[in-house]
């Protein structure tokens, strides 16, 4: 069975040490988060556990064997790491796989429970949410995708279709030119793949992450993260004295330089305690490499 699996940097995943190429099996009985090899059958929802934040890589792996599914993930008693996906081929494979159930839609949906998904593929067809886990996904041009719970993502992949979320640890994700994510959540990340489709989040650790021409990641939360491909990143050094207060407000194109580093593409920055940090190829981090 196909499915996708994140690490950390180091291709480890609760201490198990993995290598590309190699297969894997465990004795024992087969039980979710105890025994057995753990993935997803969509992509993204390995950012639940595994987010994009420059520490976690992402994998193509084959499930076999004895193997139990709970509502987002399958442990399996053997397992073969693949190929190695980039954060745009996460998108791209899980927007694929999100749509090709999704029933067509000219209507906008609307939900309020928990677990309660929204799913749209017409134009204009937006997808509301406003119950925890309760996820919302349209596949149209200029369908916009909004949640308001917790743990509720919100995935756009048409042209000018925003994906917006309120909630921790809510994720909003877009694949379209002009399609912007929105977070307001902590721990809730924001990531776009296309050319204009800016990247924002305002809560407590959430990173913001472009890869499109001329799309600005917006990090604006303590502690919070941004990343650009080719586009601008916008981050804020806070300070804490009994309270948190805003220093200054820092921003560049890839190319350009903050406070006399140079931006590179595809790597994380912040402040931290009035410094600028950045991550280094190996999921480090140094404000100076």
């Amino acid at each position: 069975m196909k499915a996708y699996k994140g690490t950390n940097n180091d291709l480890q995943c609760r201490g198990f040490q993995f290598e590309t190429g190699k297969v894997y099996e465990v004795t024992g009985n087969i039980k979710l988060c105890k025994n057995g090899f753990h993935s997803c059958e969509n992509p993204i929802d390995i950012f639940d556990y595994y987010p994009p934040d420059g520490n976690n890589r992402f994998f193509e792996v084959e499930q076999s064997g004895d193997n139990k599914t709970n509502v987002d993930k399958t442990v399996s008693e053997k397992i073969e790491i693949k190929a190695e996906l980039s954060i745009q081929q996460v998108f791209e494979i899980g927007f694929g796989l999100l749509f090709s159930k999704v029933k067509k839609t000219k209507k906008t949906t609307n939900t309020t429970g928990h677990k309660a998904h929204a799913n749209t593929a017409g134009c204009y067809a937006h997808a509301n949410t406003a119950g925890n886990y309760a996820h919302a996904n349209t596949a149209g041009y200029k369908a916009h995708a909004n949640t308001a719970g917790e743990e509720a993502h919100a995935n756009t992949a048409g042209d000018k279709a925003h994906a917006n979320t309120a909630g921790d640890y809510a994720h909003a994700n877009t694949a379209g030119d002009y399609a912007h994510a929105n977070t307001a959540g902590n721990y809730a990340h924001a990531n776009t793949a296309g050319d204009y489709a800016h990247a924002n989040t305002a809560g407590y650790k959430a990173h913001a992450n472009t890869a499109g021409e001329e799309a600005v990641a917006c990090a604006l939360g303590v502690n919070s993260k941004a990343k650009a491909s080719q586009g601008w990143i916008v981050i804020v050094d806070w300070r804490y004295q009994d309270k948190w207060t805003i220093n200054n407000i820092y921003h560049a194109k890839v190319g350009g330089k903050i406070k006399g580093i140079k931006i590179k593409p595809d790597t994380f920055y912040w402040f931290e305690d009035g410094e600028l940090k950045q991550e280094t190829k190996k999921g480090n981090y140094n404000e100076n490499d």
